[in-house]
């Protein structure tokens, strides 16, 4: 038989914080007494068990102790027990802590968020003693394993939903696990929106030709829109104002050209998406060129053809209209690049005619002209001719006036020079016998007034047979002292026949009159009868 004396020489380890169940422990032991080593207990008492005790495993070393249910945490001492075929007991002991208290997790998410969620709070305190080692976020109610690499020992301030992951409603988990293992949650609803809202640019004037105008917007989302913002250019994103079920902004200083203003809408909802819309707006103030033909005025015409030319370098032009005086604005008729419109029944007197043009943004061009209806015949003044005369010329005076002056005079179709102050003179050459004088004085608007007069021109040598007895003598020449004494009226016979003096170059130059001269130069005619 063999003597064995001496115990087992143990090792023993285990984890220095451990919940209830302690894994992670090494027992061995060997034998010097030579008996070998027959069983192996882990207890946490100190009382050295009984070689007899049911509890020994055997051969194969325990890796694992279970504290008895109700202990409570704190340190604790675990002992590795091992014995021999003899039945010598011997142990190692170890200091644990006891920690079977899960960490108090707090945790926090935005209600609704896109797919990678910040803003996420995640805390924890442990009261078991042991301390928190790490933390993790999950969408999944699943216990994460205590050995998962997910587990940071930190707390993160995100989580981002797995690609492919269907918005609506979703539960995250905020998980923390403490040094003995011990691992607790809290969870937080979050609505997952990975959809853009839905924007649009409702109102909006382009091309313009204002530098400033109010747009329109309208935008929408299923969990809400937080904000509109507008950027013009480069320029900073400023928010629009809510009214009724859309938005508005008041866009000013728009800038002239055409390169345009350009325009970003964008709208952000709750969980973060965004949408952009945008516009380009193009401020055009180009003035549409507008012509006036030649009209006629001052006219006797009520109704007259007004036309000229009308284009735009940039828009279309959206119409011509007409208005006279302060009457009834009327529109013209536009074909190709001309405009038309027939004035009728103006009435008498300045007529003030405005025409504009204007293209489809509403910029127009003016031009304005006055036509003047004159009906009123001009003046038409002569002064007494010489009838009858053995002149062959006769100086035809006179005055002629119109409130819108005179265009021209004519004598016989001839036409004469009238002073500014109306007043007129032409020489007009007489025939032997009755002469027609035709006088037509016409005004700037065409209206005319004639006038006639007759000249009788004898052109024959005045014989000197006053009394018409076929021939000259004494009592022709007495009854020619007597018209120049007066004492006997001149017919206009006597004056064709008595009227010889002076004599010019031995012929006779009537003047006119009967006088002395008369009765002298028929006085020689009887002494002398081939006087002329």
């Amino acid at each position: 038989m063999q003597l064995d004396q001496t115990a087992p020489v143990v090792t023993f380890s285990a984890p220095t914080v451990s919940k209830s169940f302690v894994s992670g422990v090494t027992l061995s032991a060997t034998d010097t007494g030579g008996s070998g080593v027959t069983g192996y207990m882990i207890t946490s008492d100190p009382t050295p068990p009984s070689s007899s005790d049911s509890d020994w495993s055997g051969t194969t070393a325990p890796t694992t102790f279970t504290f008895a249910a109700g202990t409570t945490d704190g340190n604790k001492t675990l002992y590795g027990w091992a014995k021999d075929a003899a039945g010598n007991v011997s142990f190692s002991s170890v200091p644990v802590k006891l920690d079977q208290t899960a960490p108090v997790v707090t945790f926090s998410a935005p209600t609704v968020s896109k797919s990678i969620v910040s803003g996420v709070t995640l805390s924890a305190t442990d009261t078991g003693g042991s301390g928190v080692t790490g933390y993790m976020i999950t969408a999944s109610s699943t216990t994460p394993s205590p050995s998962d690499s997910g587990w940071s020992p930190t707390a993160p301030g995100s989580y981002t939903f797995i690609p492919g992951t269907l918005d609506g409603s979703k539960i995250l988990y905020g998980w923390a696990i403490d040094a003995a293992g011990n691992i607790s949650f809290s969870s937080a609803p979050v609505t997952l929106d990975q959809t853009p809202p839905t924007i649009a640019i409702t109102t909006v004037a382009n091309p313009t030709n204002q530098n400033s105008q109010t747009l329109g917007i309208t935008a929408s989302d299923t969990n809400g829109v937080t904000s509109v913002t507008v950027q013009v250019g480069t320029g900073a994103a400023v928010p629009a104002t809510i009214s009724g079920i859309g938005w508005v902004y008041a866009l000013t200083g728009l800038i002239e050209g055409p390169n345009g203003n350009d325009i970003t809408v964008t709208a952000l909802d709750t969980a973060g998406n965004s949408a952009i819309a945008t516009t380009k707006i193009i401020v055009d103030k180009t003035l549409p060129t507008l012509t006036l033909a030649t009209i006629t005025s001052p006219t006797k015409l009520t109704d007259q053809l007004l036309g000229g030319s009308v284009s735009s370098s940039s828009q279309t032009i959206a119409s011509v209209t007409v208005q006279v005086g302060t009457g009834t604005t009327a529109a013209a008729t536009i074909t190709g690049g001309s405009w038309s419109y027939q004035l009728s029944a103006l009435p008498a007197g300045s007529n003030s005619i405005t025409i504009v043009a204007r293209d489809t943004l509403g910029n127009s061009s003016t031009t304005s002209t006055t036509i003047i209806v004159d009906q009123a015949a001009p003046t038409l003044t002569i002064d007494p001719v010489t009838t009858p005369t053995s002149l062959t010329t006769q100086t035809i005076t006179g005055t002629t006036t119109d409130a819108n002056g005179i265009k021209t005079l004519t004598i016989n179709g001839a036409t004469v020079a009238v002073a500014t102050n109306g007043t007129f003179s032409h020489t007009v050459a007489l025939t032997n016998g009755s002469n027609t004088i035709t006088i037509m004085a016409t005004d700037n608007a065409g209206n005319t007034t004639l006038a006639q007069r007759t000249i009788v021109s004898n052109q024959l040598y005045p014989t000197g047979d006053i009394n018409n007895d076929g021939v000259v003598d004494v009592a022709d020449a007495l009854q020619a002292l007597q018209i120049a004494v007066g004492l006997k009226s001149a017919t206009a016979d006597n004056i064709a026949k008595g009227d010889v003096a002076p004599l010019v170059n031995g012929k006779p130059v009537p003047d006119g009159v009967i006088d002395i001269g008369d009765a002298v130069v028929i006085l020689q005619k009887v002494v002398d009868p081939k006087k002329w």
